[in-house]
């Protein structure tokens, strides 16, 4: 049994190792990040000091938009206060060439991750992430990020339930700090 276990361990590693060792060692075929689709972020990229209300409660604190992992991504970094709450929300997003489109990962101070799009629209930005309750009825949240002609960013978050009507949940503006 154990010449058994012993023999499919190494097994493995031999058809793993390769994979991993040399998957980018051909310098003349490295992989590029997305920089063409993410030039879409650069609008909206830097440190904001954003307040206001999000779900009935007043929230202050910071936003930052950034490219960080060599250029692949586009991370986004909440702190916000409220009484009681205390927030931290992370984002990463990129363009995903085999779908198409932009995917965003949530990370939050709440017991799980998010999975979601954005899209741009005009001069908007917007994320947007579905969900299931345990009822088995589907949410949409989402959030319009825009630039004002002074500069000023506007977020506006949104959740649909079900058919439901969708519905305004919160309002944030950001200054961006120098």
């Amino acid at each position: 049994m154990k010449t058994l276990v012993k023999t499919n361990t190494l097994l493995m590693v031999m058809l793993v190792l390769p994979t991993l060792c040399f998957s980018q060692t051909n310098p003349k075929n490295v992989p590029q990040p997305p920089t063409d689709e993410l030039k879409k972020f650069d609008p909206f990229l830097g440190k904001y000091n954003v307040s206001g209300d999000f779900a009935n409660l007043q929230w202050a604190g910071t936003l930052e938009l950034k490219r960080v992992i060599k250029g692949w991504y586009i991370q986004q970094i909440i702190l916000v206060k409220t009484e009681g709450v205390d927030r931290e929300f992370w984002l990463l997003a990129t363009w995903d060439k085999s779908t198409q489109k932009y995917r965003l990962w949530g990370f939050q101070t709440l017991p799980f991750t998010l999975e979601g799009d954005i899209r741009f629209e005009g001069g908007e930005m917007i994320t947007e992430w579905v969900s299931v309750r345990p009822d088995g009825t589907k949410v949409s949240d989402s959030n319009r990020y825009r630039l004002t002609s002074n500069g000023q960013l506007e977020i506006t978050s949104y959740r649909q339930v079900g058919n439901e009507p969708v519905t305004k949940i919160g309002f944030l503006t950001g200054e961006r700090m120098p």
